[in-house]
């Protein structure tokens, strides 16, 4: 799997997405209507992936197996495999 830049990442200015230390390095910008609404969506995407990667497998392993609990399994799968 490649790895992405390290988080957490911040919007500068308005579409501009920023990571790094001291958020010197610049990972894209947002040049399309409704823009500033974007990047902030993709930052608070990427910020919270990991915490609700963990919540998810944590509920998992507490269902009892049934369907519920294979739909949790399958979603866990494909944002494991991306």
């Amino acid at each position: 799997m490649i790895k992405h830049t390290p988080t957490p990442w911040m919007v500068t200015g308005k579409q501009t997405i920023r990571a790094g230390a001291k958020f010197s390095a610049a990972i894209g910008k947002t040049n399309w209507r409704n823009g500033e609404a974007n990047a902030a969506f993709i930052v608070r995407a990427v910020n919270s992936h990991a915490m609700l990667l963990e919540a998810m497998e944590r509920a998992a392993d507490m269902l009892p197996a049934n369907a519920a609990c294979g739909v949790l399994r399958a979603a866990l799968a494909k944002v494991k495999e991306s």
